[in-house]
């Protein structure tokens, strides 16, 4: 079984751990067997059984000696959390990613959190080819003096990265901006993901993009493909459109324009929100440009549900912006939320807008015809409920235009905006 060795999994368990007891067993197998450390390409160390919320700082002295003994490392992958910087070493990210650079066939990296990128520069002779740097924001919550802020313009001495992924928080403060630097200093980049962005040009409430992660294709530093995903596949987290319209600002300048192919599409994985204000023309105009050297967008949620009032306009324009999304969400006036869905997950996002008077830019239930349609359409919510109706809307082949349905259900959200019920008539007609 030795000679086949070329990978080693070092699993710990944190309830049981120690930094005494987790030294002795992270060097004891290869001591004593020189021809077993020649053939060691591949070391994993990973955590099992971690409690939420908690990492165990990687006692940095013997982690850099078991790095020092396995000089054949191809592939280094170390778990979330920070080097500890308990004696014998003061200087616990120094010593690790010395003991790194020494590792001459170094090619794939994960490191534990993002604040290690100050000290990266050491491997900049290596010919790393992909790193992956952490998210490790409750290390740093426990303890504030081992992780330092991300210096990211040392990643810039990396030349031959073809894959990086950084894995940010709210309190690393990586922006778009930084993102678009680090594609001008990496022209080798054929991928990078960063999650945790932070649009620091928007309202405190809507400058986040915390629980997504930006995927980017890349090919001599322009952008052939664009995502915003949720981190966690589990649950999907909202980006508002200011902060979305600051992305797109930073990214455009690394688009190519016209004759040259268009990106295939602008994916949004997460729910796109109007945000805290409503946001000007001028404001969206980089998200407006952007969605244009794109074949189509991909928006899973677009949703109305931001705690404040929506007006039916403002769902509409984001709407026709961004293209038709998966599913459209609302609040009731009684604070539920209602979720229509408007297309499958592989139907094409383009609103059919129509050709007929009725859906042209003018007010929405123009003339007799267009009440008469509002005062069934109220009708139905009240035979049938709120989520019914707008889902029969939606779906109703008679009901003309997809511009025209969206209209009429945009009305119809009393919370959302369109026309408003006065409130004699809500009282008497109950909340739905």
């Amino acid at each position: 079984m030795a000679e086949l060795l070329s990978s080693v999994t070092v699993a710990y368990t944190l309830m049981n751990a120690s930094h005494e007891h987790f030294a002795v067993q992270l060097l004891q197998p290869f001591e004593a067997s020189p021809d077993t450390r020649s053939r060691v390409s591949v070391l994993v160390v990973e955590e099992v059984q971690k409690p939420k919320h908690s990492t165990f700082p990687l006692p940095a002295a013997p982690l850099a000696a078991l790095l020092r003994l396995l000089p054949s490392l191809h592939t280094v992958r170390l778990p979330p959390g920070s080097f500890s910087n308990i004696a014998p070493c003061p200087d616990p990210n120094g010593a690790v990613l010395s003991a790194l650079a020494s590792l001459p066939h170094l090619r794939d990296l994960t490191l534990p959190n993002l604040g290690v990128a100050v000290g990266v520069g050491a491997l900049g002779a290596l010919g790393l080819t992909r790193l992956v740097m952490h998210n490790a924001s409750w290390s740093r919550f426990y303890n504030p003096h081992i992780i330092e802020p991300p210096a990211l313009g040392a990643l810039g001495s990396l030349q031959s990265l073809r894959h990086l992924e950084l894995h940010a928080n709210h309190t690393d403060d990586v922006t778009p901006a930084d993102v678009t630097n680090l594609m001008t200093s990496l022209p080798s980049l054929e991928r990078l993901a960063v999650s945790g962005l932070t649009a620091g040009d928007v309202l405190v409430g809507d400058r986040y993009l915390q629980g997504t992660t930006l995927e980017l294709g890349l090919d001599a530093g322009f952008v052939t493909s664009i995502s915003l995903v949720p981190t966690n596949p589990e649950f999907v987290y909202a980006a508002s459109v200011g902060a979305l319209a600051v992305l797109a600002a930073a990214l455009l300048p690394a688009t190519r324009p016209a004759p040259a192919p268009r990106i295939p599409a602008l994916r949004l994985s997460c729910a796109v929100t109007p945000g805290s204000v409503e946001a000007d023309a001028e404001t969206l105009l980089p998200l407006r440009d952007l969605s244009e050297r794109c074949e189509g967008e991909q928006v899973a949620v677009i949703s109305c549900a931001v705690g404040r009032r929506v007006s039916a306009q403002e769902a509409e324009d984001l709407v026709r912006l961004l293209g038709k999304p998966e599913r459209l969400r609302f609040w009731d006036v009684v604070g539920e939320q209602l979720w229509v869905r408007l297309r499958g997950r592989d139907e094409p996002p383009i609103l059919d807008i129509g050709g007929d008077a009725w859906d042209a830019d003018a007010q929405p239930y123009a003339g007799a015809d267009g009440q008469e349609q509002s005062d069934w359409d109220r009708a139905l919510v009240l035979r049938e409920g709120a989520s019914a109706a707008l889902a029969a809307i939606w779906a109703d082949p008679g009901g003309g235009s997809e511009l025209r349905r969206l209209r009429r259900m945009l009305a119809l959200d009393v919370r959302g905006g369109g026309e408003e019920w006065d409130e004699e008539e809500e009282e008497d007609e109950g909340n739905w």
